[in-house]
Order: structure tokens, then sequence, then C-alpha cells
């Protein structure tokens, strides 16, 4: 059995994904080579790519992509959902949502009203 790299996101956590909002992971689901991507790249690379035939990188059962299933539990705005809405996207555009998440965005949102109260008050903003 292969190990299946789930860049440390597992079934439960806390995810900004490719939709926006804070996302919770319901489904982690591995989708694999098949004998069809096989010939399908076969004919590709013999007659769109210049490349002879079997010269891809992977093998039928190798991992192809990591489908996330995942369901909305707040909105851009970190208020509550319009809507509980189920989605899924690839594993490669999500990012958990930790305490170093959360200190990163803590610090990036005390910078942006340090900015504003700056421009406010009529004082020279950092990068002038």
């Amino acid at each position: 059995m292969k190990t299946i790299n789930t860049r440390g996101l597992r079934i439960g956590d806390y995810v900004r994904g490719y939709h926006k909002g804070v996302w919770k992971i319901t489904k982690i689901e591995p989708e694999f080579y098949t004998q069809q991507d096989v010939d399908d790249w076969n004919t590709t690379a013999q007659w769109y790519l210049n490349r002879q035939p079997n010269s891809h990188p992977w093998k039928v059962g190798d991992v192809k992509h990591i489908l996330i299933h995942y369901t909305k539990v707040m909105g851009v705005n970190f208020d509550k959902p319009y809507r509980r809405l189920k989605k899924t996207c690839w594993i490669e555009h999500c990012e958990k949502v930790d305490a170093k998440f959360v200190s990163e965005l803590r610090d990036e949102y005390a910078r942006r009203i340090d900015a504003l109260s700056r421009l406010v008050l009529g004082q020279p903003l950092p990068w002038t």
C-alpha cells in the first residue's frame, strides 16, 4: 500500500481553499492514474507533443490528484456563511487554518490598521 501525501491535512481540519471563506474537511479522496490516462497520454504524446508513447513519468496506480471535500463554516469576513455549501478542490489549493495562520493574519491586519490610522491622522506612511 502506497502512502499518500496529504500535506499534513486530515478530516476535520479547517482550511482556506480554492473557494473563498473557511472550510472544514469532510473527506480526502485520492485519484489514481488509470489505463485510460496512459492511452490518452500515448495518443497526445505521439500526435501533438512529438514524444514517444509511454514517456510519461507515472504509471497506472500512481496518485494523480488528491481531492478535498469540504463544508463552508465561515464567510470571507470570518462571519456566519450565507449557506452551508459543500464543495471540492485539489489539495494543492488548500492552506490549513491553524495557530500559525491566525498569528500571521493578526499581524497583517494590524499592519493594515496602522497604515490606515497614519493616513487619517496625517502622519507619514511607513513606505514614504
